[in-house]
Parts: structure tokens; C-alpha cells; sequence
């Protein structure tokens, strides 16, 4: 309304709302690309990141700095291509993006979840995490295509100097984050390209395992005065049990003055010790040139001068050469194997050192039973719970099975651990080193 030509208050505040109504019109009708349009704009963006990206920063999937360099680069890209677009929708476009060009697209965010210890991918569309030891489905966890699938495990394995192909059908290897990478192709992987990323919580100590109910106090104790007294230890169980947490958790009990080399492929032990040397074993290149087995690392730590040598996991004849590290003065070292019990264990690890063909099944066995101390066994439940089922010392080979002095054990029908009674062995050497046995080591129940 207006007086003699003139808008009045109300004619002004009607043409502000007015204004403020016709913006917010606006903003509803800006344009939004469709799937097609997107997928024919990233293809267009892909091209020329590439040509204006160094290689060696594409390599740098997980680098924050890069992703940030990588995401300026599109935004001024998509402006070029698609001025219509709002630029706070630019922004989020190319976000999203540089996941997918530069990063791990819908896999970043459980990458970068601390919780989630493990990723499976069975195809590009079906997905689960590993949490709290829990297995849970992802619904939103899927890439549009399968080759969208196959391009980001070719990001995550080319810097890694790895290939997955007819040729190459199987990777398994270690990224940047320490974190295991294994995947499949579809000429043995039938559904299509599979993926399994295992994360690996970093600064775990007993005391974590203690309060996630993987053993209690008394026994933990027990391990730091086993470790303490450099016994030899192998660590055995099921996939995703947990043996690397352990030894990573066991190695804050090595002496400070004693010198470590790991030896792994790939590596995930992450010792808690400040003398530590970590060796990773190598598969050949393509030419079938520079590969690097877990046996040559073992036998060349001997020239190394370690106190202490830990094989991660033992796959084959390298255990006969870890079997000799160990009786060669080189006590206190450690290693760990797929085994359902702790005896079992031990006779696993006799029968990965009789390929090695330097002995005779017999002699393996009374030097398996001469050089391993102490076997754990772990397992976990079917609610993700993961629990040390026994401790055993090793007391003898009579020629057919192994013979041990069984500690620990866990009742899973009373939830708890129960001290048997039998008397340690090692006493002796215990107080020998320096080091007081426990009372349960002592068989004092009370």
C-alpha cells in the first residue's frame, strides 16, 4: 500500500518478504545432476585430475594435505565445466568427488572410524564391518558399479607396488596405516572383485586386554614375569583371535636393554619397545624378480645381532629356522600360528619346520619340545568376544604328541578362568633370571 505515491512501512516490509520468499524460490530451483550427469562429470574430472595431479600425490590416498589440494583442484574444475551450479553444491560435489577419485570413496568413512577393526567386502554392493568383535551388515556401504569397486582397490594396491589381475589373482599386503589388505579377483573370487581390510588398534596394552575381559589380572602378571624371564612363547588360535595384539601387548615386557627384530608378511606388529628392528618379507615382481621369503629373514637375523627374534606367523619351513633362533641364545623370542588348541599348536609348528627337510620328524619334536616354554591358546566367541583358553608349559615329546603342564584354563560355562594347581616348571629359571613366580605358578590356589 501507498499514500500519495509513496510506499509506506508495510509496502517495504512486504517487498522484503517478497525478496526473502523470491531467494528462497531461487535456492529451491537451483540445478542438482542427475545420476547420469554425475557419472559423465566425474569421468570428465578424472581426466583432468590426472593430467594435473603429480602421480606420486594420487599415490597418497589417505594423506589429509592431498585430499585437501585434490578437492580445491575440482571445485575450480567443476566451475569450468558446469558454471549453473551453486557453489555450496560445487563444494559438496567435489567432496564427494575426491573421495572417489583420490581416496577410498564410500570406504574413507570406515577407514577412518578408530572402532571399526575390520572391513569385508564380498562384492561392490555387500558390505560388513567388524565391531566390538561383532560382525555387522552395512546397508549403505556399496559402490555404484563393480568397476567403480575395481578402481579403488587399484588405488589402494598400486602404491603398495601390487597388481590384482588374471596373472595376479590374490594380494595380500600391508597399507601405509599398517592396517592388512587382501583381496580377490574375479577369476577366483566367482561374485566378483572381494576386499578384506583388517585395521589394528594402535597403543593396546595388557591392561586393555585385561579390561576387555581377554584375561584377567593374576594371568597377565604371570605372562609380564614369563616375558620378563625371556621364555620362549608362541601364541596360537583361529583367524581373529587376536595373536598380534598379544605379542604387540607382550613386547612392553621385554627387557628395555634387549634388541628386537620382528619378521612378518606383511607386517602388523607394532611393539611397545624402543630397540625394535621390523623386517617384512616380499613377494616377486612381475619379471618374478626381488621377492624376499620369510626364511632368507630369519636366517639373516641370526648375522644381526638380536636378543630376541618374533616371527609374526609362521606359514611354512621358516619355523625350523625360528626353531633354531630360539635355541641358539636367543631366549624370550615369539611367534604365533593357526592352531584350534595349544598342543596342536606345537605340532603344527613341528610339521611347518619338517618341510624345511634339515630333520627328522622325531628330532623336530624333541627340539620343539627342548626350545617353546610357553604356549597360549586364544579363541573367539561366537558374541565377538575374544578370551585366552589356556596357558601350557611345554614339558616333553614322547615320540608321538607333545606333553604339557596345563596352568590356565578357561570354563566358558562358569565365564571365568581357573587356576588348575599343577606347579610351574620354570621355577627355577624364574628365580634364576631374577624374577618371583606368582602363587598360581606356585600351585597356591589361595
Amino acid at each position: 500500500m501507498s499514500v500519495f505515491g509513496f510506499k509506506t512501512e508495510s509496502d517495504s516490509q512486504d517487498g522484503q518478504s517478497k525478496g526473502i520468499l523470491s531467494n528462497v524460490q531461487e535456492k529451491k530451483e537451483y540445478k542438482e545432476l542427475s545420476k547420469k550427469e554425475y557419472l559423465e562429470l566425474r569421468t570428465e574430472v578424472q581426466e583432468k585430475i590426472r593430467e594435473e595431479v603429480d602421480e606420486d600425490k594420487l599415490g597418497k590416498y589417505r594423506d589429509e594435505k592431498v585430499k585437501v589440494e585434490i578437492e580445491r583442484k575440482i571445485v575450480k574444475i567443476v566451475q569450468s565445466i558446469r558454471r549453473e551450479l551453486e557453489y555450496s553444491y560445487i563444494k559438496s560435489l567435489a567432496k564427494k568427488l575426491a573421495n572417489e577419485i583420490s581416496g577410498y570413496g564410500p570406504l574413507d568413512k570406515y577407514l577412518d572410524d578408530t572402532e571399526i577393526t575390520e572391513i569385508i567386502g564380498y562384492r561392490f554392493d555387500k558390505f560388513d564391518i567388524e565391531k566390538d568383535g561383532k560382525l555387522i551388515h552395512i546397508e549403505d556401504l556399496k559402490f555404484p558399479t563393480e568397476e567403480d569397486f575395481k578402481n579403488v582397490i587399484d588405488r589402494m594396491i598400486t602404491p603398495l607396488g601390487q597388481t590384482l589381475d588374471n596373472a595376479n589373482p590374490l594380494v595380500d599386503a600391508r597399507l601405509p596405516d599398517g592396517s592388512r589388505i587382501f583381496t580377490a579377483h574375479p577369476r577366483v573370487a566367482i561374485d566378483g572383485y572381494q576386499l578384506n581390510v583388517r585395521k589394528f588398534r594402535k597403543g593396546v596394552t595388557m591392561a586393555k586386554l585385561v579390561e576387555w575381559e581377554a584375561l584377567n589380572l593374576e594371568i597377565a602378571e604371570g605372562l609380564k614375569r614369563y616375558v620378563q624371564a625371556r621364555h620362549n612363547i608362541l601364541v596360537v588360535g583361529g583367524t581373529g583371535t587376536g595373536k598380534s595384539t598379544w605379542l604387540n601387548c607382550l613386547s612392553a615386557f621385554i627387557p628395555q636393554q634387549l634388541n628386537i627384530i620382528t619378521i612378518e608378511k606383511p607386517c602388523e606388529l607394532d611393539f611397545q619397545h624402543p630397540r625394535v628392528r621390523r623386517w617384512e618379507a616380499k613377494d616377486p615382481n612381475l619379471e618374478g624378480k626381488g621377492g624376499i621369503q620369510i626364511r632368507s629373514l630369519v636366517k639373516a637375523a641370526l648375522r644381526a645381532r638380536p636378543d630376541v627374534i618374533v616371527v609374526g606367523e609362521m606359514r611354512g619351513a621358516e619355523a625350523y629356522d625360528t626353531l633354531q633362533a630360539m635355541a641358539t641364545d636367543h631366549e624370550g623370542s615369539m611367534s604365533t600360528g593357526h592352531a584350534s588348541t595349544g598342543k596342536k599348536g606345537l605340532q603344527k609348528f613341528a610339521d611347518y619346520a619338517l618341510m624345511s627337510g634339515d630333520a627328522s620328524k622325531e628330532q623336530i619334536g624333541y627340539q620343539v619340545a627342548s626350545t617353546v616354554d610357553i604356549v597360549l591358546h586364544l579363541k573367539r566367541f561366537a558374541n565377538g568376544q575374544k578370551k585366552l583358553m589356556s596357558l601350557e608349559e611345554v614339558t616333553g615329546f614322547n615320540g608321538r604328541e607333545f606333553e604339557t603342564n596345563l596352568l590356565v584354563e578357561y570354563l566358558p560355562q562358569e565365564k571365568n578362568w581357573v587356576f588348575t594347581g599343577n606347579k610351574s616348571t620354570r621355577i627355577k629359571r624364574l628365580k634364576d633370571k631374577g624374577v618371583e613366580p606368582t602363587k598360581w605358578m606356585l600351585g597356591i590356589l589361595s
